[in-house]
């Protein structure tokens, strides 16, 4: 289960967290950053569907046909204005998949997965880049023993 969402430079937010439950809704105002949130777990999607960052904010396809339509507003809207670069970070609770990710963990425990990257573009180069790019699994009941992946 997603638990929190941290959004940096993207879109219309400068920096914001989201903590989320088993249903969460979002309410607000027009033009208040809904749809905007909703973009950033698409720009996740994508990731998690082994996109590349350039298909994630524009569009891919494959055989001449549109497999993913790009975020709105591609990269000339995804940062927030000013910045050339822009961060989402996820935290996730979910049962240990691998018994061999620690000695200490066995499968199914449950697991609190951080992942996180950071996306540049500079004047010189506008074509997205990821500057970094981690994922950190911590043991819920017994937190002393982080297991980080620089990816």
């Amino acid at each position: 289960m997603i638990k929190r969402i941290r959004i940096q430079n993207f879109k219309s937010f400068q920096d914001a967290e989201l903590n989320l439950s088993e249903i969460s809704v979002l309410v607000g105002t027009n033009a208040s950053g809904k749809s905007n949130i909703r973009d950033a777990f698409r720009f996740l999607h994508g990731i998690s569907r082994g996109y590349q960052i350039a298909e994630i904010i524009g569009e891919k396809y494959a055989d001449g046909v549109l497999q993913w339509r790009g975020i709105r507003g591609g990269l000339r809207e995804i940062m927030f204005y000013g910045s050339q670069s822009f961060a989402i970070e996820v935290e996730i609770v979910a049962p240990n998949p691998d018994p061999d990710l620690s000695a200490n963990w066995s499968e199914g425990e449950l697991l609190n997965f951080t992942y996180r990257i950071e996306i540049i573009t500079t004047p010189e180069n506008p074509t997205p880049l990821i500057k970094s790019e981690s994922l950190t699994c911590v043991h819920i009941e017994n937190p002393i023993e982080p297991v980080s992946y620089l990816l």
